[in-house]
């Protein structure tokens, strides 16, 4: 049985303004989880040096380092709505990682996600001016690169023993990156709660009807339960496109019988999660 992950606590003065420069920033991955909550924001920086471990940044105490930190001043609409905002953000951040406290920005108070033990694990950046954009994380710009590399100069390489592995990696290799922008958004603790929200968004849902144009099904490896892909079902379709990802890594070789719905659960798959990709980094504002 996994471990439950224990999540920071809200900040004690939950009227106070919070300075995001991670995961909360405008334009990144979870902005949209608190964006109603938002009455304007200004983009400020700060004298901390920012550090990243587990591929998301944290910040810490360093003076008389010429080390800063790009982020955003957000402020709330009202107290209610700062202490909804403030529930959201810490029951999506690890305590492992960080810990509530406040600073003062041009002679504001508010609130900051420091890091928390930040000499186990964590790494220098190569640059002094920490701007975290999670567009750039490898899971979401390299790894998709790659896949459509492979896609690209296919040419019915697939066809054989050893391409067909190659479609088996690409494959779980997608669902690595898939992995990651859930473990990052979603505060869920289980990995089918995860995927059900991913399912829920919109943009999920229209992509899903932009791609599949054929109703499917595969059968799991594991237990023969029959899942199905349709357009109309997000869910039932995410629970699909998992049921292969499973397959794959219990079936191996024998899997090979189904190369033409791997192939297309690739194709589909890849372009859907781009498409939420565009949507979270590019259209939250």
């Amino acid at each position: 049985m996994s471990k439950r992950i224990k999540h920071v606590k809200p900040p004690k003065d939950e009227d106070l303004p919070f300075f995001a420069y991670g995961i909360f920033k405008p334009n990144q991955i979870a902005y949209s989880k608190i964006i109603k909550y938002v009455k304007s924001y200004y983009e400020k920086e700060i004298e901390f040096k920012m550090l990243m471990r587990d591929g998301v940044p944290l910040i810490v105490h360093q003076k008389n380092n010429n080390h800063k930190t790009k982020g955003y001043l957000i402020c709330f609409n009202n107290s209610d709505d700062s202490k909804k905002a403030y529930e959201i953000i810490s029951k999506n951040e690890p305590e492992k990682l960080y810990k509530w406290e406040k600073i003062q920005i041009c002679e504001m108070e508010c609130n900051v996600l420091m890091g928390n033990n930040p000499e186990l694990g964590s790494s220098n950046l190569e640059s002094k001016i920490g701007d975290y954009n999670g567009l750039n994380d490898p899971f979401f710009k390299e790894v998709i690169e790659i896949i459509e590399e492979e896609i690209k100069n296919n040419n019915n390489k697939w066809h054989d023993v050893h391409g067909f592995f190659k479609l088996q990696m690409n494959y779980m290799l997608l669902w690595a990156s898939i992995e990651r922008y859930c473990s990052l958004k979603y505060n869920a603790q289980k990995i089918w709660e995860k995927r059900k929200q991913l399912a829920g968004e919109e943009i999920f849902k229209e992509s899903l009807g932009k791609y599949v144009q054929t109703e499917r099904k595969v059968y799991s490896a594991e237990d023969l339960k029959e899942y199905t892909l349709n357009a109309k079902k997000p869910e039932a379709s995410i629970n699909y496109y998992y049921t292969i990802r499973c397959n794959v890594t219990h079936r191996g070789k024998s899997l090979f019988n189904d190369r033409k719905m791997l192939e297309q659960s690739l194709e589909e798959l890849l372009n859907i999660f781009k498409d939420v990709l565009k949507d979270t980094f590019n259209n939250n504002e």
